[in-house]
């Protein structure tokens, strides 16, 4: 009699197991379920878990640059010196990066810009500046550009932005090669309306690099670095990529090369 009883024991001790994990299943399930929906909502994410393109993918067009320039002291000696940033490459050798890494005072006289590969050091040549926007949107050799990767994922919509969204900086932060930091939009309102910020802890070297976010875990380009915030650690000031085109077009409207990133 205690056999049998000990045996029934066993079989509903196994039985409420069995039960149980049945029941953690179809929670995980649901949770799950709850996870995609919420990345797939036609909004930019909020979480790094809803990521399905592959940041590589990202990374493969942006590439480290400097400018080569004679710095002129108050008593008007020169000295060379490289100012270093990051920038995109796009289809057709279209190089974007920050003007500020590119241009020219009356005490720094640029002599050349150079991107720089594992393979190659190429120069770059200037289309266009814009100061106000600080964008610099320069030219690469197509033959030696057709041997290079470029961003090839989608131009994304600044406008769709809503703060605490996910994003991810890429840039050669402290001249160390080019990383990636992940962080989230933190301010979208400011008085210049082509700005906005993010909490990636953008650095020296940044200048120029993308920012891109996620909308249903596919990757979108929303802006460029363009300086860390004063008095900051992490704070990062990002230009809107739809103000950055729309100049783009607006200077080259009517002229017979137009510049399509």
């Amino acid at each position: 009699m205690k056999r049998k009883i000990t045996s029934a024991l066993a079989a509903l001790m196994i039985g409420t197991s069995s039960c149980a994990t049945n029941v953690q299943e179809m929670f995980m399930q649901t949770k799950a379920l709850s996870n995609y929906e919420q990345c797939m909502d036609g909004q930019y994410d909020n979480s790094s878990r809803c990521l399905e393109d592959n940041l590589g993918e990202a990374i493969a067009g942006v590439y480290s640059m400097g400018t080569m320039a004679l710095v002129i002291d108050k008593k008007n000696d020169s000295q060379l010196a490289i100012n270093v940033g990051t920038g995109i490459l796009f289809q057709g050798g279209y190089f974007l990066t920050a003007y500020h890494t590119v241009k020219e005072s009356e005490t720094r006289k640029p002599i050349k810009t150079l991107m720089g590969t594992e393979e190659y050091t190429i120069q770059l040549d200037m289309i266009i500046a814009d100061n106000d926007l600080d964008f610099a949107l320069m030219k690469v050799d197509e033959k030696i550009s057709s041997k290079l990767k470029k961003y090839n994922l989608r131009i994304g919509k600044p406008s769709d932005l809503k703060v605490g969204n996910i994003t991810y900086l890429i840039g050669n932060a402290l001249r160390g090669g080019i990383n990636t930091r992940e962080g989230i939009v933190s301010q979208l309102k400011f008085s210049n309306p082509s700005l906005m910020s993010v909490s990636n802890g953008g650095n020296q070297g940044d200048s120029g690099g993308p920012v891109i976010a996620l909308r249903d875990g596919k990757i979108e380009l929303i802006g460029m670095v363009s300086s860390k915030v004063q008095d900051s650690s992490n704070l990062t000031y990002v230009i809107r990529i739809d103000k950055i085109l729309d100049k783009i077009k607006e200077l080259t409207e009517g002229h017979s090369e137009k510049q399509h990133i």
